[in-house]
């Protein structure tokens, strides 16, 4: 099965109406934007930041990230964006 075919067997089995109304919006969202998105200032440096974190080795693997957001959502629902920011930039505590 293509991914076109796998696209169009998940999208079948969603019941949920405002789910697909949400996916909607994205897929023609994507079929509108043709024009190419100008970075702000605060973009370009932050940006360039990422860059230079990770030509010195300030970077963390997926798995390491991924697993990190699910133990701080399971016990953290409701956080602010300063503490996901936060908790992605501590160190792991051991368990």
């Amino acid at each position: 099965m293509g991914t076109k075919e796998k696209i169009i067997a998940k999208i079948s089995s969603i019941d949920d109406e405002n789910y697909l109304k949400h996916l909607l919006n994205v897929l023609n969202a994507v079929e509108e934007t043709e024009e190419v998105y100008n970075l702000s200032e605060p973009e370009k440096r932050a940006v360039k930041e990422g860059l230079k974190d990770v030509a010195e080795g300030r970077v963390h693997p997926q798995s390491e990230v991924d697993e990190r957001t699910k133990k701080w959502l399971k016990g953290n629902p409701l956080k602010s964006e300063q503490s996901v920011l936060s908790a992605l930039h501590s160190k792991p505590q051991a368990s």
